[in-house]
């Protein structure tokens, strides 16, 4: 019990000397460009689209208004170094399997290695990603956001717990509107319970 309650204490020391979760979205922190327009290797390619396409026919989840080429061109990659020496890549979909109606896509993670890639995060619905400056286990702390409605958004920190990513704090992001239709600069963070991954 004593265990726990110091380890529950270093993981909030570690995240109040970062300015502490929750905060607003950040930027990215890293460059996220198009599979169209990205250099990838042979081996990247057929990792992003065997992920993003396991179990089902890529054709089935191409949107009414883009070819299979062009769905393949729009998954979005940013290449990263989540821990020392690393080479990671995090993946985001957009097609018709892998997103729903607001925009949010589903998110993974991969570390590179010799033989292949290993999938450190899978996660649904998110609009939006980015590294945080901070680590856990060695490896950078990732915030996503998901998009709820034109004021809202639920906001998740992920943690590396040794193995992979968990989702271990969460938000409501909330933006008040004017009078005038307009929205307030900053929003309204709250805590909330994090939902089943």
């Amino acid at each position: 019990m004593m265990l726990r309650f110091l380890s529950i204490l270093l993981l909030c020391g570690s995240l109040a000397s970062q300015g502490g979760f929750p905060h607003p979205m950040g930027p990215p922190n890293v460059k996220a460009e198009y599979l169209g327009k990205a250099h990838v290797s042979p081996q990247e390619r057929r990792a992003i689209l065997s992920l993003v396409f396991a179990g089902n026919a890529p054709s089935t989840c191409v949107s009414s208004e883009r070819t299979l080429a062009q769905e393949i061109d729009s998954i979005r990659i940013a290449r990263a170094s989540l821990a020392p020496g690393e080479r990671d890549l995090l993946v985001q979909a957009s097609d018709n399997c892998n997103c729903g109606g607001t925009g949010n896509c589903a998110f993974w993670i991969l570390r590179e290695r010799p033989g292949g890639f290993d999938t450190l995060l899978a996660a649904d619905m998110v609009q939006t990603f980015s590294v945080e400056p901070s680590s856990s286990n060695g490896y950078k702390n990732v915030m996503t956001s998901a998009h709820g409605s034109a004021s809202y958004s639920d906001l998740a920190l992920y943690q590396f717990d040794g193995k992979r990513y968990r989702k271990t704090h969460c938000a409501g992001e909330e933006y008040t509107q004017r009078e005038d239709g307009s929205f307030s600069d900053k929003p309204t963070i709250t805590p909330t319970e994090c939902g089943a991954e």
